[in-house]
């Protein structure tokens, strides 16, 4: 006979040894191997470590063996499982109580073992796989559905009836229950963990084949035809059994975040394996024939028996049918392979070309070197310059002229120092910009470069064509008395979204202006709209659950009857779903509409900041939310109006941590009488409705403390969160100095006089301070309590000084602060160390303010001038910032650690300062990314001020290797700040939106 082929995905699938394995066995280690191996590619291990729960077996011989090793022979495979083995990387023992460390293993596989476990001990079960895996749970097992229940009963029955025994696993699996799907994805919804799951195991087939190679146990050289028909059936189709209805059901786990991708790809070769065979599937099996067939009666005699063969035979005439469909996909496969061929003669011919510009990249990279070292040694030279007695005597001229003499004159002082510092050119360069920029917004100009033209809806449509995920979004529109041009506007932006699956859902509240009723009968035959009107008026909460209760989509949009969608709001969210298929919650961008029609107010927001969210309510608009969440927490709730968005957004963000965040302007807030975009307290009706959102949000959360007004209420309206600090824990105060002690002397008398937080101490670092008054000032304090002076002789490194400090903090938290910062808030360490007593939480940073009262630190932004910078640097302390930003308490990707709170064991877990490349400058941004990277949150608080004498001890200095470091360590990722946003600048602190 001769054996045809599907393509298999590794040679080592043609294994002799490996196609004689029961069909059953196979299917299901195959499987795992398939998913096991894209793990590995996706996370570049070069050998993973394995355990298989339940992986033990007798073969036909009587030897012990581990089936689930001849899959993978290249890995490192263990075997946990009740019985008694004396093989070598096998383990005694119960997979209830698994007798490794936590995450031990990259990967846990456990195939059929689930129904063997007792219902009430399964989660456990499943939680103890989970823990012993650091990467990746692999569970297979027949689920309960009415034909797996009623297969396994025929089964059962004929080798009851036929072989005069019983089976044992099936005997179990009749009285315990098969699990249930349902059951398992509840478990793995509330340990929060990704995973992704298909069938196995074409039911019919199973059935058919395990009636069969049952019956042939009662004939001569039964083992041997047994063989040949595993083997025939594991050649050709292991593949087309991967579709429903299924025996069988994998699971694939991800005990990690990050590995959605490889979840995607584990799920995609499956899918292509159901969608290839699609044409073949029944969708509910017919075992009525078998069934009869089977009956007590029809198995008493040789004739019953021979019915029995005919339809053994029947079966096999099917089989021989897959072999005709399969011979044909065969000839078709063929096809492919040619073009394939084609395709790889087109490939060696661009090999040859990525070959000669990867020649070119380094003869490049060797010209970028050299200029490097150029640059260097031309520093090199401007320090001696700037050393030289010549250069300071005309830098005092210099100083004289510029800024003493033209100082009485600002805009002639301004122009001079451009044309001495940049050059002529550039001084009327930057003449024709400011020239542009009065006649234009700099909006205005943003706008132009970002509007949509024709070529780009093109281009979107031709992209929305090529979607795999097209979900309905369902518009919630609540309508109440709005003026009939703006209504009609709002509908109009509706109507023209290129992406078109979606639905608007409007529910007149009830509106005493006759027009509404006219503009939305209108639009009753359209389809696409569904329109209730309330007979009584039942308020913003709810006339927006009335909406919702139209909504059929998958998700949900939030639409105000006075505000206007981006024509291309809904394709960017649905861009965003193919990426990220997972999102639960998605926000955009927005801007205002002001009465003439133009549009001002750009927020250009930050991705998912939970500190920040808890200050106000930035997510706001446009925002889209799967609906299943929405139902689950029972839509909007009365008593909260003025903040009804707010309140279900809070309620929201507690059930789901898959939000994202698209950086484009979707949403046009219109400013009218009456509209937050004008006077937000118009809206907000009482303050106190947000006070309640955010006191009931807390209770759920279990966060003990209060909700206040926030800083400068009145100028932009937020909140402060205000935590309980539990259980006093000491905070060590880490100073390093040298020498100029009257910085050390008021940096300590500060902390003394405001600093309401009692339980600390303070390490002075000296650094080889020589002179006397220094040491007779250290002398002075010696003797109080909670002050220690350590010495620190080395050469001045940042990074080892503060290192070998925190080795001799006592402190479960330890306060890295400049000895030129004064402390001028009472509650200064409590407002920071709030924060730091958080899990969540790995560097909590202050506001420094500078001696001229404007800001020197506000948080960190990466990419400020190449690697780092401080948000708001130059600004008037009195300001809000952007959006209010100098005084909400919310998230940054780092602080400075000229004062920064951190955990001593996250300081620790982190790997410390970098001593060895960033002695001196953005050791406190490398400490901090590194923090994040592990998944900790960086806090910044407004609501502790210190002044920052900024360098005035030791001078600043920017070191070209650290900054050479930082781009080689952290790429990309510098560029790509995810608390920034990419619509603004990175050429100053002032949050300025970018034109390029």
């Amino acid at each position: 006979m001769e054996f045809f082929t599907f393509p298999q995905s590794g040679g080592i699938m043609d294994n002799d040894k490996l196609l004689e394995m029961p069909f059953d066995q196979y299917q299901r280690y195959r499987a795992a191997a398939e998913a096991i191996r894209i793990i590995k590619k996706g996370t570049g291990k070069k050998k993973l470590q394995i355990l298989d729960v339940g992986g033990y077996f007798k073969n036909s011989e009587g030897q012990d063996t581990f089936p689930f090793k001849e899959f993978l022979p290249e890995e490192e495979l263990f075997v946990l499982d009740v019985v008694e083995c004396h093989l070598p990387h096998y383990v005694q023992g119960d997979g209830g109580n698994i007798p490794f460390p936590p995450k031990t293993f990259d990967v846990v596989n456990c195939q059929d073992v689930l129904e063997h476990i007792k219902p009430k001990q399964r989660k456990k079960f499943l939680a103890s796989l989970l823990k012993a895996a650091e990467n990746f749970v692999i569970i297979g097992a027949p689920f309960k559905t009415e034909n797996s229940v009623l297969a396994e009963k025929i089964l059962y029955e004929f080798i009851l009836k036929t072989l005069k025994g019983k089976h044992k696993e099936l005997e179990e699996h009749l009285k315990s229950g098969l699990p249930e799907r349902d059951d398992v994805e509840s478990f793995l919804n509330k340990k929060k963990v990704s995973y992704c799951d298909f069938p196995g195991g074409y039911l019919n087939n199973w059935l058919s084949l395990m009636i069969v190679k049952h019956y042939i146990l009662t004939l001569p050289d039964s083992q041997k035809l047994a063989a040949l028909i595993d083997r025939f059936y594991n050649r050709n189709f292991y593949e087309s059994d991967q579709r429903p209805p299924a025996y069988r059901h994998m699971f694939v786990i991800s005990t990690q975040k990050g590995n959605e991708q490889i979840l995607k790809e584990i799920s995609d070769r499956f899918q292509d394996y159901r969608d290839k065979f699609k044409n073949l599937t029944v969708e509910k099996s017919d075992f009525s024939n078998i069934q009869a067939l089977l009956s007590l009666e029809a198995l008493r005699d040789k004739n019953q028996i021979e019915q029995l063969n005919n339809t053994v035979r029947d079966q096999d005439i099917h089989l021989r049918n897959y072999k005709d469909e399969v011979y044909e996909k065969k000839i078709h496969i063929m096809n492919l392979e040619k073009k394939i061929d084609d395709q790889e003669t087109h490939l060696q011919n661009y090999k040859h070309e990525v070959d000669e510009k990867e020649r070119l990249t380094q003869n490049l990279e060797k010209e970028v070197y050299d200029k490097e070292v150029h640059i260097r040694n031309i520093e090199e030279n401007m320090k001696l310059i700037l050393n030289s007695k010549v250069w300071r005597f005309a830098d005092f001229f210099r100083r004289l002229f510029y800024m003493k003499i033209l100082k009485i004159f600002p805009p002639l002082q301004k122009s001079a120092l451009t044309i001495t510092r940049e050059g002529f050119p550039s001084f009327l360069d930057k003449v024709k910009k400011r020239e542009m920029m009065r006649k234009k917004d700099l909006y205005d100009i943003w706008i132009e470069k970002n509007s949509l033209d024709e070529k780009k809806i093109q281009t979107i449509k031709e992209e929305i064509a090529q979607f795999s995920y097209k979900p309905k979004i369902s518009i919630i529109m609540p309508v109440y008395d709005v003026e009939k041009i703006w209504l009609e506007k709002a509908l109009a932006s509706v109507s023209k979204q290129l992406y078109e699956n979606w639905e608007l859902c409007i529910v007149d509240d009830a509106s005493t202006k006759k027009h509404i009723k006219e503009i939305l009968t209108k639009y009753e035959r359209n389809e696409k709209f569904k329109i209730k009107f309330m007979k009584k008026n039942k308020g913003i909460s709810g006339a927006s659950n009335e909406a919702l209760s139209l909504a059929t989509g998958e998700f949900v949009g939030f639409l105000d009857n006075d505000d206007e969608l981006s024509p291309d709001a809904l394709y960017e969210n649905v861009k965003l779903l193919n990426l990220h298929p997972e999102a639960d919650l998605i926000y955009s961008d927005e801007d205002k509409i002001n009465p003439k029609g133009g549009r001002i107010d750009p927020f250009f927001k930050p991705d998912w900041s939970p500190d920040l969210f808890l200050s106000f309510n930035y997510i706001c608009h446009f925002t889209v939310c799967r609906k299943k969440i929405i139902d689950k927490i029972k839509g909007f709730r009365e008593g909260f109006e003025g903040s009804q968005d707010y309140d279900l957004l809070l309620r929201i963000t507690e059930k789901t941590d898959k939000i994202h965040h698209v950086p484009k302007v979707l949403y046009h807030w219109r400013q009218v009488e009456g509209s937050t975009a004008v006077v937000h307290k118009e809206k907000i009706t009482h303050f106190e409705n947000t006070i309640k959102a955010l006191k009931e949000a807390m209770d759920r959360r279990k966060i003990s403390g209060t909700v206040e007004k926030g800083t400068h209420f009145d100028q932009f309206e937020s909140y402060r969160v205000r935590r309980t600090i539990k259980d006093s824990p000491l905070v060590s105060i880490i100073i390093p100095m040298k020498d100029m002690v009257s910085f050390l002397q008021r940096n300590l008398k500060s902390i003394e006089a405001k600093t309401e937080y009692e339980n600390y101490e303070i390490i002075v670092v000296d650094n080889n301070s020589q002179e006397k008054e220094t040491h007779d000032y250290f002398e002075s304090i010696r003797k109080k309590k909670n002050i220690r002076i350590i010495e620190y002789k080395d050469a001045f490194n940042f990074s080892k000084i503060n290192n070998f400090a925190v080795s001799h903090a006592k402190g479960d938290h330890v306060l890295f602060l400049n000895n030129d910062i004064e402390v001028t808030t009472k509650g200064w360490l409590t407002s920071m160390l709030e924060h730091s007593v958080r899990k969540e939480v790995g560097a909590v940073g202050a506001k420094l303010v500078f001696p001229n009262n404007t800001v020197q630190h506000a948080g960190t932004v990466l990419g400020l001038g190449g690697v780092a910078g401080h948000s708001h640097k130059h600004i008037p302390v009195e300001s809000d910032g952007y959006f209010g930003a100098l005084n909400t308490i919310r998230n940054y990707s780092a602080v400075t650690a000229a004062c920064m709170l951190t955990k001593k064991k996250i300081f620790e877990e982190v790997g410390r300062f970098d001593e060895s490349h960033l002695s001196v400058a953005f050791n406190d941004v490398d400490l901090c990314m590194k923090m994040r990277e592990k998944g900790y949150l960086v806090v910044y608080t407004p609501y502790a001020v210190l002044r920052h004498y900024e360098s005035s001890s030791r001078g600043y200095d920017l070191n070209p290797d650290e900054i050479l470091f930082m781009k080689n360590k952290w790429g990309k990722t510098l560029m790509s700040d995810p608390y920034y946003n990419p619509n603004l600048t990175f050429d100053s602190e002032d949050f300025r939106i970018k034109i390029n």
